[in-house]
């Protein structure tokens, strides 16, 4: 792992079994999640976002250029019983 002012960047490596722990501090109201692949000058790439406080629901999507426009594709979403973001 590598970081790089705001950003932690993880390479290749042999490892073939890993966890992977992050900490959020929440600074303001709204969804937040990881940067998980992609391009940090266009933005675009894979996302694990949490919708924000008071709230148990996730998602993964992909944010690119598709039909020749920018957009949002949703791969997957649910939200996580006995869980709450405070």
């Amino acid at each position: 792992i590598g970081l790089y002012g705001n950003r932690a960047v993880l390479s290749k490596g042999a490892a073939k079994d890993y966890t992977f722990q992050a900490k959020f501090t929440l600074l303001r109201s709204g969804g937040f999640g990881l940067f998980l692949r992609g391009d940090y000058e266009s933005g675009y790439g894979y996302y694990l976002m949490m919708d924000g406080v008071n709230t148990n629901t996730w998602q993964i999507y992909k944010y690119g250029l598709f039909d020749e426009k920018t957009q949002t594709l949703v791969l997957e979403k649910g939200n996580i019983s006995n869980f709450k973001v405070e």
